[in-house]
């Protein structure tokens, strides 16, 4: 791959994914990018301490990230809701799930189509050589064993389904410190672009400050905002779809679309992703 210091393996030639890759965002100028995403184990079996200059390739790779050269990268433990197995799981653990979130800074020319409108997640594979010798004889995430965690309480608004998505992001400012909240826009997905709000809750000890967590998730869906993967997939799919309509009906009006999606949530009495919850 011209302009990219990576090695030409296979990453998925066993067809098995140790890594599922979500919410990449990329800004870049002639010289150099950052790119930052989530990293959540795919089934178990990934596992992450500090990184490697080989693993950040082949997660960027993995993303569609086609140049660049990396220069450094972070990455943040983290457990969350969001990509919890389901949100009222009678278990705890089955209502958090163990992610990374991962930084790369990037040298160079960067050349990337990490916002098609059609890629929701990505696929990767690889070893992090920073993990002890003996991470696999105790497999549990730390959060599990009531050790200290941060825990990122992620929401997501759509223009679609929130009249101003700047004034929901103007209250959780009002809410938590500027060192809690970060707010992200995307490009995607089409007509109705995602503002997600993160809240990290340091340092907290779980199941004992679970509740603290769900008072989170409650304001933020008091805001009409989702914060659960299952159910943003589910809107992103149906504004892709929306999109395909378009092209192949070229006398839609854009902007209807969205006003009768925007009408059909307000109608709603409850939170517009309830029902996919």
């Amino acid at each position: 791959m011209p302009g990219m210091d990576v090695e030409h393996d296979d990453q998925l030639a066993d067809g098995k994914a140790k890594f599922s890759i979500r919410r990449a965002v990329l800004t870049a100028n002639g010289s150099a990018g950052i790119c930052a995403f989530d990293v959540l184990p795919d089934y178990f079996m990934g596992k992450m301490n500090r990184g490697t200059k080989k693993l950040m390739r082949h997660f960027i790779e993995a993303i569609g990230v086609r140049t660049g050269t990396v220069r450094g990268w972070s990455v943040e433990p983290m457990c969350t809701p969001f990509y919890g197995f389901k949100m009222d799981a009678t278990d705890w653990r089955d209502r958090v799930a163990e992610a990374w979130r991962v930084t790369v800074n990037l040298d160079g020319e960067v050349r990337h189509d990490i916002h098609a409108e059609k890629v929701r997640f990505w696929l990767a594979n690889g070893e992090d050589d920073t993990l002890p010798a003996d991470h696999w004889e105790d497999d549990t995430p730390g959060y599990w064993s009531g050790e200290p965690v941060d825990c990122v309480v992620i929401a997501d608004c759509h223009a679609a389904t929130v009249r101003d998505p700047e004034r929901v992001t103007r209250t959780l400012l009002r809410q938590f410190a500027p060192e809690q909240l970060t707010v992200t826009r995307y490009p995607y997905p089409p007509f109705s672009p995602l503002v997600e709000a993160r809240v990290t809750l340091r340092g907290l000890r779980l199941p004992d400050a679970l509740e603290e967590v769900l008072r989170v998730q409650s304001l933020c869906e008091d805001l009409g905002m989702t914060v659960h993967m299952d159910a943003a997939s589910k809107f992103e799919a149906e504004m892709i779809q929306a999109a395909d309509l378009v092209k192949h009906m070229p006398t839609l009006d854009p902007d209807e679309i969205l006003s009768t999606t925007r009408r059909y949530y307000e109608r709603s009495d409850r939170s517009p992703y309830a029902d996919y919850s």
